[in-house]
């Protein structure tokens, strides 16, 4: 470029910035070569600025908590609760004698001598209620004998299930109410089942063992006993359990029926598993009896309560045909305890106008009563 004039060799270098600006920008260089400017590509890429792509992932399940919907229990069969079940008889003649033991007899009241009379009912009263007539223990006998389910009230039902009895309490239906019915003296007083009965009555079983050696609380709030390491179907924040309390747990309870031990538990038999304070010989003795086994369960959602009695079965099958039971009508069960049992054994449910026992005929003495009773 010596032999370019000086306004020549300016215009060049302004087209020289111009293409070295181009190169820059582009990515491209500037050769000389000849004399001529030649613009070469080179090899370097730019640096690209790479925007982040969205991942798509699976959609997370939401567990739903809308609850599952109420079954209507009338019409539930000991096949399930889907309308379409077929409807059998069971042949009770197939049935080992002591498998299913039932009211063949009209029940008589006990008399002790100890045992306090019924505080709401007169004699005449109670007898009005009491006395099961022809008509009334037939009923019972062709419930025992059939695959139906009775509704003792709406929400209530009681039905048969080979050789165990059943109260299933739909725990969300409204119209009745759950009482803890002792007496009023010491925790070692001894009623009868009478004692528990009302006009109101709809469902009576017999709770802890005489003595009262569980925690027990009054719906009232009188606390009668407290033990730390026993079992006890309770209420707590208006929610039903089944645990071991402690006396913190105890003092906020609104009622609370002691009992052990625990035998299912998280839906699976597990005998003993809070290592309740029953002795060894006890535990061993509930474990492999096959005297009449009263239990209370609960469903895991809270929604549903059964209030069982079997006989000749061993404590673990009693919880398998409980099991099995609640799942064919689509209930889990979560948690199960035992009441005192064999000779103390009872469960009555009103029929009609009259509250019928539906095991034996002669009632026993006991220590406190579950009553579910209708609302005023």
């Amino acid at each position: 470029m010596k032999h370019l004039t000086r306004k020549r060799k300016m215009k060049y270098r302004e087209i020289a910035a111009i293409l070295f600006l181009f190169g820059i920008l582009t990515g491209c260089s500037l050769s000389t070569a000849g004399g001529e400017y030649l613009i070469i590509v080179t090899a370097t890429p730019r640096p690209v600025t790479v925007t982040p792509v969205a991942v798509l992932t699976t959609t997370p399940i939401i567990a739903s908590t809308v609850p599952t919907p109420t079954l209507d229990l009338s019409t539930c069969t000991v096949h399930g609760c889907d309308a379409q079940s077929p409807d059998t008889m069971v042949n009770v003649e197939a049935i080992p004698t002591g498998q299913l033991v039932w009211l063949q007899e009209f029940p008589r009241q006990t008399t002790c001598d100890d045992c306090p009379e019924n505080p709401l009912l007169s004699p005449a009263e109670l007898a009005s209620i009491t006395e099961v007539d022809p008509a009334t223990l037939s009923l019972l006998q062709t419930l025992v004998t059939s695959s139906q389910a009775y509704e003792i009230s709406p929400g209530i039902v009681y039905i048969v299930d080979h050789n165990t009895h059943h109260i299933v309490i739909d725990l969300e239906e409204p119209g009745y109410r759950f009482r803890n019915v002792i007496s009023d003296g010491n925790r070692d007083r001894l009623i009868t089942p009478s004692f528990c009965m009302s006009r109101s009555s709809l469902v009576i079983t017999n709770a802890d063992y005489h003595g009262l050696n569980g925690s027990n609380k009054t719906e009232a709030g009188r606390e009668v006993f407290f033990h730390p390491g026993w079992s006890a179907l309770f209420k707590l924040d208006n929610r039903f359990d089944i645990d071991v309390l402690d006396e913190e747990s105890y003092e906020r309870t609104e009622i609370s029926w002691g009992g052990g031990p625990i035998f299912i538990w998280d839906g699976v038999y597990h005998f003993n598993p809070k290592y309740e304070w029953f002795t060894p010989e006890s535990l061993t003795w509930y474990e492999t009896s096959q005297r009449s086994v009263p239990s209370a369960a609960l469903s895991t959602d809270r929604k549903y309560l059964m209030l069982t009695v079997s006989t000749g079965l061993t404590l673990e099958q009693h919880a398998e045909q409980l099991i099995h039971f609640g799942e064919r009508w689509g209930i889990e069960i979560e948690k199960a305890i035992r009441f005192d049992g064999d000779s103390s054994a009872y469960l009555a449910m009103r029929l009609g106008e009259k509250v019928v026992p539906v095991l034996r005929s002669t009632e026993p003495t006991i220590a406190n009563c579950l009553a579910v009773e209708k609302e005023d």
